[in-house]
Parts: structure tokens; C-alpha cells; sequence
């Protein structure tokens, strides 16, 4: 670009150029599934977890985050971590740099983080997002039998928010 500049008669020349830096990479988000573990009686966590993302132009810090979360999502959902639209339960309507989740009970949900950086490119990345009941659980059955019997049998079944390691305890009562 040529430009014709004339100067003042003393040697020396000022101009004002304007250079636009035009981006049109978006930034990466990363994001990994995470598990999390319930220990209390009331069943409910708070969680959390930082975003982050990188940019060609924009320190990391300047870039700003959305996230919708699918709470209980169906296995298609959770298994591809698929986004849909009519099942978004909560988020997406402010810009966070964590991902914060109150109370929430046992269940599986996919997180969907939107990144934006300062030129308004956007990336997004799901992850899934699972809070386990992790306390033992110990089942008691009490039962009676008839004096000429010894034995007795319980069975118990797992629910949804009981643990992988289950123990029985049989109490018996003999009747004197």
C-alpha cells in the first residue's frame, strides 16, 4: 500500500493508520467426563468444576462460558453426548468461568459448555456428569423362625441409590 505523506517542512511525518485484526478461529474447549461421589444422608452435592479453553488470540482468561445441562438424560443423550434442545434443564442465560452445580442429587446428566472468545467465535464441548450414591449401604432384616429351624434366608435388592457393595445382615430371634 502506497501512501503519499507531505510533511510540515521539518523532516518529520504523523499518521494515523487503523489495522483491524480480524479472527475468525474459534477457541478449543476442553472438557472430561466427571464422576462425582455422594457421602451424606441427604443425598445432595455441591459441585465445582473450572472451564477452560484455548484461543489463538485470546488469553484464556478473557474467554467467557455457557453451559445448558441435561439433567437426567436419557441413555442416548448420556451415552453420546448429545445435545437436545427440548430436554435442557437449566443454564445457557449468563457467562461463568466455573461450572457450578447445587445440590444435586444421584443421577446422569450431559453438561454442554459453550466458549466465546473476544471476537465472538464460539466452540462447544459436552461431558457427562454423573453423581453416584457411594455410602455403604448395610440392609438389616430381622426374622423370626420356628424354634425347629435354624436357617433363614433374605434377599435384597439394590435400588438406584444403593451401592455396588451390599451387606446383608440376618439378625435371627429365637423364641424361648
Amino acid at each position: 500500500m502506497y501512501r503519499n505523506i507531505k510533511d510540515n517542512n521539518d523532516g518529520y511525518m504523523t499518521y494515523i493508520q487503523i489495522i483491524k485484526v480480524i479472527d475468525e478461529t474459534p477457541p478449543v474447549v476442553t472438557t472430561r467426563d466427571t464422576t462425582v461421589c455422594v457421602y451424606s444422608d441427604n443425598c445432595l452435592v455441591s459441585v465445582v468444576i473450572p472451564l477452560s479453553a484455548t484461543d489463538n488470540c485470546a488469553a484464556a482468561s478473557d474467554i467467557r462460558f455457557r453451559y445448558f445441562i441435561d439433567l437426567n438424560a436419557t441413555d442416548a443423550v448420556y451415552n453420546g453426548r448429545l445435545f437436545d434442545p427440548t430436554s435442557i434443564d437449566q443454564g445457557g442465560t449468563q457467562y461463568v468461568k466455573d461450572f457450578v452445580f447445587l445440590l444435586g442429587q444421584p443421577g446422569r446428566h450431559v453438561v454442554h459448555v459453550v466458549g466465546i472468545d473476544n471476537y465472538g467465535n464460539a466452540d462447544t464441548s459436552s461431558f457427562r456428569f454423573e453423581i453416584k450414591d457411594c455410602k455403604n449401604q448395610h440392609h438389616i432384616a430381622t426374622m423370626a423362625s420356628p424354634r425347629s429351624s435354624c436357617r433363614a434366608m433374605a434377599r435384597s435388592r439394590s435400588g438406584p441409590r444403593t451401592s455396588i457393595s451390599t451387606a446383608v445382615t440376618i439378625v435371627l430371634r429365637l423364641r424361648s
